[in-house]
């Protein structure tokens, strides 16, 4: 199963942990689903349906030592296409246990998907149960108000959307649209399907005037404002100590209205996937002595050892229950892997129920009572083991990606220092030669503007400041790059490559130079824009050549006079980031020997190869 949504939230004052099992029937009723007249067992009941669906749910419930009552409901969904798993847990204290000013209550949602064969993943919006739930009472997490209503924000108000942003306690991103005096796209249909399909794990925010929109800008921290129309996700974080303002991406306004109608699935898929990514809270699994929930960090762990350790520890005090309960040792601190766990269970499980046990009514009632509960017990932790040992692999994967990532970065950032390092000698030597020559009006040249922060705005510029290139219809996939961590970096890396293209176009139509674009960045012009030439390639791979698929990927449209079909081959292009995802590409087509122009027909993520999908 794949975790494709998970929120937790505080609930302040107890009426959403009060509503929980109304809320749920009803739901199950829009499903055409039905509980049974004798209700949910703790191992399972099978749904009354009006169709041929195939659903059964689960309920489960403790009471701690510390007073605290601790349920789960679980609903699991069979279908042709797909398998869909919906879980719910949800605890609250008695008036004694509360701490002055904590919470009366938390909630926990996961949804879960498997797909069947060959079916695509699907990641949905937010479950209508949490939206309903949501509306039920006072959802918060930290001081921020959860709900799947867009708030909008005016001067008098931004100061609260201030707070909202810099709380430390914050553990949901929250997203914040400028205000776009030009309605260059539909600004309140994007905030309103963003907030219903991000309901409780996100908040979105809409600044509804020029006024409003200088106001935050003005305070909050240097570099984490939001302009013209633009939209901006700010993660937990915001203004602390190693906090940086990239972190906290921004999506132009230019790439929003390249994007059209995928700027709303792909926000909506990175939020979502961000939500899996928080680790579950184990202090909420029945049984376990725990400290209050407003005060658990559910933040990501930092490295593998400490989630799994996390893990572990829970599910190891819950075997210890079991096994004091039958006069068993208790496992204690040194089994650490989930293996020597499994083998504790099965030593227990031979211990409460071993095979040649006498068969049920020849033992005392309160004996077969006390086996039955045990039996209980035993599937409850063998099946909180399964999910605990889910969450510890995807811990392990993602630890993975992220180092991986990091190194990959890591290449990047050595790459470019070598790259300004040498930049930095050669322009010493020039200024030297050009004091020696008796020239000192030395500068910065600025007949082209500085490189914009989106990839989307890169294309704008080139179209009004570069007259040797000319680019076509690839605006979209250029603002996907937008949605992306690195976009800024991309931007720049863009900018680069296409003021380069068009300093050679130009030398190549004045009879300057004599050669490709690769020859001219190996031996650039004294002072003229070029790349590394490691970034340039003129032709593709001979796997990319055989693939009639892969190959077709990179033919693009040109004017008629280029090609009579309208449509021409560009296997030359320009690395934008050479690793990692996406990996960046600039597809271009060399034409200065007919129409003066290096024509630009892609920029985007990586074409189709054996590594690239």
């Amino acid at each position: 199963m794949t975790l494709v949504y998970r929120s937790v939230f505080s609930d302040s004052d107890g009426r959403i942990c009060q509503t929980v099992d109304d809320l749920f029937g009803r739901w199950l009723k829009l499903k055409d689903l039905e509980i049974p007249d004798d209700g949910l067992s703790s191992d399972g009941t099978a749904l009354l349906s009006a169709s041929d669906q195939i659903a059964w749910a689960q309920r489960r419930e403790i009471v701690t030592a510390t007073t605290e009552v601790v349920r789960r409901l679980r609903l699991v969904e069979e279908a042709d296409a797909a398998r869909w798993v919906t879980t719910i847990v949800w605890g609250d204290s008695t008036h004694s246990a509360r701490l002055p000013g904590a919470p009366a209550g938390w909630v926990w949602v996961d949804l879960e998907h498997e797909t069947v064969g060959s079916q695509h993943f699907v990641r949905p919006g937010s479950p209508r149960l949490v939206r309903e739930l949501l509306a039920a009472g006072e959802a918060q997490d930290g001081s921020l108000p959860l709900t799947s209503d867009v708030w909008e924000i005016t001067g008098t108000h931004v100061e609260e959307l201030i707070r909202y942003a810099t709380d430390v306690s914050r553990h949901v991103p929250i997203i914040v649209f400028a205000y776009d005096g030009q309605r260059a796209y539909n600004q309140p249909q994007l905030a309103s399907r963003l907030a219903r399909d991000l309901a409780g794990i996100a908040v979105v925010f809409r600044l509804v005037d020029g006024a409003a929109t200088e106001r935050f800008a003005s305070l909050m921290p240097e570099g984490y404002a939001v302009y013209g129309g633009a939209m901006r996700t700010y993660l937990p974080g915001v203004g602390t100590d190693d906090d940086l303002a990239t972190r906290h991406r921004v999506l132009g306004r230019a790439s929003l209205v390249a994007l059209g109608p995928r700027a709303f699935p792909a926000v909506k898929d990175q939020i979502l996937e961000l939500s899996t990514t928080r680790t579950a809270p184990f202090s909420s699994r029945p049984g376990r002595q725990r400290k209050p929930a407003w005060t658990v960090d559910r933040t990501l762990p930092r490295t593998m050892p400490e989630a799994t350790s996390l893990t572990l520890g829970w599910v190891r005090s819950r075997l210890d229950r079991l096994r004091s309960k039958w006069g068993m040792p208790t496992v204690g601190e040194d089994t650490a892997t989930l293996a020597g766990l499994h083998a504790a269970f099965e030593e227990t499980i031979e211990t409460v129920a071993p095979p040649d046990a006498a068969a049920p009514g020849t033992a005392p009632l309160e004996a077969l009572q006390a086996a039955a509960e045990a039996r209980q017990q035993v599937e409850l932790m063998e099946q909180l083991l399964d999910e605990s040992d889910r969450e510890s692999t995807k811990a392990g994967k993602q630890f993975s990606r992220l180092r991986s990532e990091l190194e990959e970065m890591q290449l990047e950032a050595t790459e470019a220092v070598e790259q300004v390092d040498r930049s930095q000698r050669r322009a010493r030597w020039l200024e030297k030669r050009l004091r020696h020559l008796g020239d000192v009006a030395i500068g910065v040249d600025d007949s082209l503007p500085e490189a914009p922060p989106s990839v989307a705005e890169t294309l704008i510029l080139a179209r009004q400041h570069l007259p040797f290139l000319e680019i076509f219809d690839t605006d979209e996939s250029a603002a996907a790059l937008d949605l992306h961590a690195g976009a800024q970096l991309f931007a720049i890396k863009t900018w680069n490559a296409l003021i380069a293209l068009n300093a050679y176009a130009e030398a190549a139509c004045e009879g300057t130079f004599h050669g490709s674009f690769y020859s001219w960045c190996q031996e650039p012009p004294g002072g003229e824009h070029a790349l590394p030439a490691t970034t340039v390639a003129m032709t593709e791979s001979e796997s990319v050549e055989s693939n009639p698929s892969w190959r077709e990927a990179r033919i693009f449209r040109v004017p008629d006079s280029v090609a009579p079909s309208g449509q021409i081959y560009m296997p030359a292009h320009v690395k934008i980031v050479k690793r990692g995802a996406p990996a960046p590409r600039l597809h271009f087509y060399d034409d200065t020997t007919k129409t003066g122009k290096v024509l630009v027909g892609y920029l985007g993520a990586h074409l189709p190869t054996a590594r690239f999908h």
